[in-house]
């Protein structure tokens, strides 16, 4: 099955893969090749329901180039500097969040209202 995968190398696409159990040794060695880099894997029980819609999963945006660089402007600061998300975190694989984006997290509040918060994925 990892042969037909490695014949989706188009970088704009990637590819969902949804395993019964945990990963094994095998399928992990074949997935360090650099044909799969477009690879998301998810097991089967996390993906019983949709975690975007859970109350306390706040709302996140996967910002543009362009609005990346305005944020680093207005706040005056790198991506360096900026708190960091997981590649790994299940809203970031939900998502399909890549290395170096930066994630808009908006939390809502009964106190405060709406507080924007910015990540970056590592």
């Amino acid at each position: 099955m990892l042969k037909v995968v490695s014949e989706y190398n188009d970088p704009n696409m990637s590819v969902i893969l949804v395993l019964k159990d945990k990963e094994n040794s095998a399928i992990s060695k074949e997935l360090s090749k650099d044909s799969f880099k477009n690879v998301e894997i998810f097991l089967k029980k996390t993906m019983m329901f949709n975690i975007t819609h859970h109350v306390y999963v706040p709302k996140h945006i996967v910002l543009t180039p362009e609005e990346e660089k305005e944020v680093l402007e207005k706040y005056n600061t790198t991506r360096g500097k900026l708190p960091k998300i997981s590649k790994n975190d299940p809203v970031a694989k939900y998502y399909g969040m890549k290395s170096d984006q930066i994630c808009k997290i908006i939390r809502k509040s009964p106190e405060v209202g709406e507080s924007i918060y910015y990540r970056l994925v590592s």
